[in-house]
């Protein structure tokens, strides 16, 4: 999407068009010297190259980018599954990146999918380069999944999942048995889904239980990225506790895998000592031996509407910005029980 041309490095860096050229084309005629200078110039200007308008006239690469933070999550895995059926019906093809949640890593995602010309952008964002996103969504129908940018400059659709309801029917349903320490396990404070299910999570303890949950007063809350390791991190922390909770509520299905391994671990017994509880299904989760709670949405659902409206966006570009949101299932696992005392 760089404006930057390769006259304007030349201008830039006092040397030919050609010199340009030959450095930004691998050339070996270019001395290490003037390549250094080239590139430097090139990359304090922005530039991105555009390496499929060297042979495609119609500016078309029949190519979609996506871009998730986690391509290690099963739900991603169904989707992305999904989405690849219908597009390869139409001639496109999926070109995937993940970001691991990093600005850095995200930030180069986007630039090569840049540079690549793609057709149009599914993104599950880590919310850090909006700017960049809004500039592009402006430029290249674009999809955001699970994750929004509140902002009217952005052009394009938003597919989630309904993170309110979700959380709110596992905490109910936790309250329900007579859990009142119920651990819960948060997402990054500055993602939008994580402030979704946050905010449920204290609506259904206010309204189910009674208790508000503060970050400055209620104990049993953990802070991390939707990983294992948070997961690993957030039961270690809970084996300090005085007043140990009676339940685990994993805002994300990839941290509950790090709860799972690290119980197991430490030998503790579900749910005879501890309930569990989780946002989104885990993988082959009929073979687990142990199996929380969990709220499940139709994933092949979900990447058949991500292909679809992706495709009708690209087709006609100039299409109002959409909302699709995806309501919850809660499925009863063996890993729930009563609160013990």
């Amino acid at each position: 999407m760089s404006s930057v041309t390769i006259r304007d490095i030349a201008r830039a860096a006092n040397v030919s068009v050609a010199t340009v050229s030959r450095t930004l084309n691998d050339k070996s005629c270019v001395t290490d010297e003037m390549r250094e200078r080239v590139l430097s110039t090139a990359e304090k200007l922005g530039y991105v190259p555009n390496s499929a308008a060297k042979t495609l006239k119609t500016n078309s690469t029949h190519t979609i980018g996506v871009m998730v933070s986690d391509i290690s999550n099963p739900d991603y895995i169904s989707i992305i599954r999904t989405m690849e059926d219908i597009v390869q019906a139409r001639q496109y093809s999926l070109m995937l990146c993940s970001t691991g949640d990093r600005q850095d890593r995200e930030q180069d995602c986007l630039q090569m999918l840049l540079s690549r010309n793609v057709d149009g952008l599914v993104l599950n964002t880590t919310e850090l380069n909006n700017d960049l996103v809004i500039r592009m969504s402006q430029r290249i129908p674009t999809l955001l999944i699970n994750r929004s940018i509140r902002d009217d400059r952005f052009r394009g659709d938003l597919i989630t999942t309904n993170s309110y309801q979700g959380i709110y029917q596992l905490t109910r349903q936790l309250v329900s048995m007579g859990h009142r320490r119920i651990y819960a396990i948060q997402g990054p404070d500055h993602l939008s889904n994580s402030q979704e299910r946050f905010r449920a999570f204290q609506d259904a303890m206010a309204q189910e239980a009674g208790i508000t949950v503060d970050t400055g007063e209620y104990p049993y809350l953990f802070s991390g990225a939707y990983s294992r390791q948070t997961g690993a991190e957030a039961v270690r922390r809970m084996r300090s506790f005085a007043e140990p909770p009676t339940a685990v509520l994993s805002f994300s299905n990839i941290a509950m895998l790090g709860v799972l391994h690290e119980l197991i671990a430490a030998g503790i017994r579900i749910p005879e000592e501890l309930t569990l509880a989780s946002y989104d299904s885990l993988p082959d989760m009929e073979l687990l031996a142990i199996r929380p709670l969990t709220a499940q949405f139709d994933n092949a659902a979900i990447g058949d509407r991500c292909a679809r409206s992706l495709l009708e966006r690209i087709e006609e570009p100039g299409l109002a910005n959409r909302s699709f949101l995806f309501e919850p299932t809660l499925i009863f696992g063996n890993a729930l029980g009563f609160p013990k005392g």
